[in-house]
């Protein structure tokens, strides 16, 4: 607070201090620049217009002007000689709020508080928009390296690589991943080209573009991830780290990731997951990675407010994860290319299909690693069922794994 008046500084500040808060007293423009510079995180300033050497007004327009990392302060200018040119003056310079002595304390702790809200909701449109442009920075590099790698493997001829897979055309690879993720990089350019043209954006607008932006890199970055498992399981280049896990645990976890997205498309989705089943060693991580390719699947070929059912059970020794939806369902055909990388089973007159066609690819290799398989079960306008398989151990000792004699539950 600055004042040129002892005794309104030693009246006002400990009722500002009572609040809870650290106030600072100054009795000229001099000595207020000189605490600035000492603490110039300082949010709110209060200020008298009429002061000897540098006035109020002027002294806001130089604090103003000053080069800082934090945020400007908060001006709250009183005057007990207020003209209209002041006034205007305080309009002008974008003062907080204007009050005329003799002072009510009260409308000065309400104007206050209101000046904190306000340093808050700059604090946070501060915060998101610095995490925003560090994920526009990342995916902006991201968008240029696999500009470059698109540029390699286009026009490229057939490749075989490892597998059981058999082959993979470039030029399939390249007009998948190009199409898929140019859909994730369009919204966030877009938004990044709102923020570039809005001056000033409310704490919930710039909420709703961190959203954006978050959502549609993650989608980019499971894409890659997709691409990147696919040929480390198609080279050999995967180590299973196998550890002994709760395989309805496992399953529950995987489900809570993509509880928003059927919340938000209002499936009903159903699981049969009982909490009592023996542990089993497998990889969790890719174990996971494989049942997550199942339930998207299902969640994505149900349509809104479609129906996802999920079961889970152990017998001789097998443990059988089961993901059905009732969407439209595969043909034979459409079937076999499921687990074909880069391929689809496309209709006439279908809608588009978003992904890269690798989920069940992946998800077969995993299994496989983990000496197990992924089966389809589906026929045209009755839905399909997915079914990932591998045997089930309770434990390794000596390196060798020693099969569960926890009860079993029964498969359906």
């Amino acid at each position: 607070m600055v004042d040129d008046e002892r005794d309104a500084l030693d009246e006002i500040q400990p009722l500002i201090e009572a609040d809870g808060d650290t106030c600072y007293t100054a009795e000229n423009a001099e000595e207020a620049f000189a605490r600035l510079e000492s603490d110039p995180s300082i949010s709110i300033v209060i200020t008298d217009v009429r002061m000897p050497g540098i006035d109020g007004l002027e002294f806001v327009r130089r604090v103003s002007a000053r080069q800082t990392p934090f945020i400007e302060p908060q001006f709250i200018v009183i005057s007990g000689h207020a003209s209209i040119d002041s006034m205007q003056d305080a309009i002008r310079l974008k003062v907080y709020d204007f009050l005329r002595k003799p002072l009510s304390l009260s409308d000065l702790r309400r104007t206050i508080a209101s000046a904190k809200q306000k340093v808050a909701g700059e604090l946070l449109d501060r915060s998101v928009s610095e995490s925003i442009a560090i994920e526009l920075e990342t995916q902006s590099r991201l968008a240029s390296e696999l500009q470059k790698a698109l540029k390699r493997v286009k026009g490229r001829p057939t490749v075989r690589p490892k597998g059981p897979f058999g082959q993979v055309d470039q030029r399939d690879f390249a007009s998948v991943l190009g199409r898929e993720l140019r859909s994730a990089l369009v919204p966030i350019l877009g938004v990044a080209r709102l923020m570039r043209q809005a001056e000033t954006a409310s704490v919930e607008t710039v909420n709703g573009y961190g959203e954006v932006i978050h959502a549609e890199a993650t989608k980019a970055a499971e894409i890659l991830d997709t691409i990147l498992d696919y040929y480390a399981a198609e080279n050999g280049e995967i180590e299973l780290n196998r550890s002994s896990i709760n395989i309805g645990v496992l399953v529950q976890r995987v489900v809570e990731v993509f509880r928003q997205i059927v919340d938000a498309h209002r499936i009903h989705l159903r699981v049969d997951c009982p909490m009592n089943l023996p542990d089993v060693a497998c990889d969790p991580q890719r174990m996971s990675q494989a049942f997550a390719h199942l339930l998207s699947n299902a969640i994505r070929f149900s349509g809104t407010q479609g129906k996802v059912e999920i079961s889970v059970g152990i017998r001789h020794g097998i443990v059988e994860i089961r993901g059905a939806d009732r969407g439209d369902g595969l043909s034979a055909e459409g079937s076999k290319l499921a687990f074909l990388p880069f391929k689809r089973d496309v209709k006439a007159g279908a809608k588009p299909q978003h992904g890269v066609g690798l989920g069940l690819t992946v998800a077969s290799r995993f299994a496989k690693l983990h000496g197990g398989h992924v089966r389809l079960k589906s026929r045209v306008g009755g839905g399909t069922e997915a079914y990932l398989t591998f045997p089930a151990y309770s434990r390794t000792i000596k390196g060798e794994a020693t099969e569960s004699s926890a009860p079993e539950k029964e498969l359906t």
